[in-house]
């Protein structure tokens, strides 16, 4: 009767035990931290695949400046308690292993975010979820930086979250609670904060040229303001600025004929808004059809089929043509100066005594390797699967891009130097106003943070 009583005695402690923990294990357990979102999946998972959906509320994630990071947590059954197992940045998909057997698990606004909805869907032993409405930014220092435009000699400029400032004015232009951009104290325009999807930034010396684009709907309204005054208003994307020369400001309206305007007067009704146009010492350089045009006067009148061009000091032209076999000729003065399958972008430096072009050539299925040709650091046979904007000092000593070779590394490329390689790369580099320093910045992946950067020029 006793070893009886003993064995119902374990029995009974077995049970209650297993019950105990059975029902422990399947219980909602919910994740502390303030703004988790907890996932139960009821069996082990091995791996987690984080999938992004890049859009967040009126912003993308490209033009988001300041490093944005959510954080992965596990629930450990054994010790009852919650472990981190990975932080991560939402610029990419992230494959994660995990370890321990884990059936929980919370995704948690890690920096400069404080919401996010997830959908998730389990196969097997692999747990696949996906940020859809990702981000409100709130409380951040930062997060768009409003880049320079090319051949520019304005300095970065920063969105911020309260307020739009310039460092050569020191004056607010955007006030949060009148929801209005403002210049000198005066409201020049009204539109919410969140309304503005992307700004430009032209020149900030002597005059604040820039460019509001609002909303992500083709049908949003943009505005070209200079200072204290909308000089240009159109709907998403048809405002390409041109230049100012002796206080004017010359833009072309990319829709209809594609007119091209100094201040709100139209010089040229009707231009090509497939191939570029210039504005030069105020003269204007655009093309229609195969003619390219000097004000309302031809330029060169090509007989093959143009595709690109560029102007540089007193009118020296180069152009990119189809020839009859379907290959590109780069000429330049008249003279042809390259052919290859792929030619892009003829550049010329700001005083025009360089110039710069991209050879691109087939490496496999649909993709090219691109060249690029000019003062570069490099020699012609390198060749990148990226690169970016060509970028001027001011004194067109220098140029600068980024570039992501074909081993997928990232690279600066600048006159006289190469800077990397990096985790990632961004557009945010310009050169001071000087043309002494080049900005630039970097993730590292160690440290898990964006890093500003800077280097001397000689």
């Amino acid at each position: 009767m006793k070893n009886f009583k003993v064995v119902l005695f374990t029995s009974l402690f077995v049970f209650l035990n297993t019950t105990y923990l059975f029902s422990k294990s399947n219980e909602n357990i919910t994740c502390p931290v303030q703004g988790s979102q907890t996932i139960n999946v009821g069996s082990n998972i091995k791996k987690v695949n984080l999938k992004l959906y890049k859009k967040a509320e009126n912003f993308f994630i490209e033009d988001v400046s300041n490093e944005i990071l959510f954080e992965l947590f596990g629930y450990d059954e054994k010790k009852s308690e919650w472990v981190s197992l990975s932080i991560f940045s939402p610029k990419k998909t992230n494959e994660i292993n995990i370890t321990q057997k884990t059936k929980i698990f919370a995704l948690v606004p890690y920096k400069n975010c404080e919401e996010l909805e997830i959908e998730y869907e389990k196969n097997g032993s692999t747990l696949t979820i996906s940020l859809e409405h990702l981000l409100i930014i709130k409380n951040s220092k930062s997060y768009r930086t409003i880049k320079n435009t090319e051949d520019s000699k304005a300095e970065m400029i920063k969105f911020y979250c309260r307020e739009l400032k310039t460092t050569t004015y020191s004056v607010d232009i955007y006030d949060v609670e009148k929801n209005a951009y403002y210049y000198n104290g005066n409201i020049v325009k009204e539109f919410p904060l969140r309304d503005k999807q992307s700004i430009d930034v032209y020149l900030n010396e002597p005059d604040l040229i820039f460019k509001i684009q609002t909303g992500d709907s083709s049908q949003n309204p943009e505005y070209l303001i200079k200072n204290d005054e909308i000089i240009a208003e159109a709907t998403h994307g048809d405002i390409k600025f041109l230049g100012l020369y002796e206080n004017q400001v010359y833009y072309r309206l990319e829709k209809g004929d594609n007119p091209i305007y100094k201040n709100q007067d139209i010089l040229i009704s009707k231009s090509d808004w497939k191939k570029p146009a210039y504005e030069i010492n105020g003269n204007i350089y655009y093309s229609i059809g195969n003619t390219i045009y000097k004000n309302k006067g031809i330029l060169k009148n090509i007989n093959q089929d143009l595709k690109d061009f560029s102007i540089g000091m007193n009118d020296e032209l180069a152009y990119i043509v189809f020839d009859e076999n379907a290959d590109m000729l780069l000429y330049k003065n008249d003279l042809l100066y390259a052919k290859a399958s792929y030619l892009y972008r003829p550049t010329y430096s700001p005083d025009g005594k360089k110039f710069y072009f991209i050879e691109g050539k087939p490496r496999g299925g649909y993709y090219n390797a691109y060249y690029l040709y000019g003062d570069f650091p490099i020699p012609p046979t390198t060749g990148f699967t990226l690169i970016g904007d060509f970028k001027f000092s001011p004194n067109s000593k220098y140029i600068a891009t980024y570039v992501e070779d074909l081993q997928a590394k990232k690279w600066y490329i600048l006159s006289g130097k190469i800077l990397g390689p990096f985790d990632y790369t961004s557009e945010d580099y310009h050169f001071s106003d000087d043309s002494k320093t080049f900005f630039y910045r970097y993730y590292d992946t160690k440290t898990k943070k964006w890093i500003d950067a800077e280097e001397n020029l000689d």
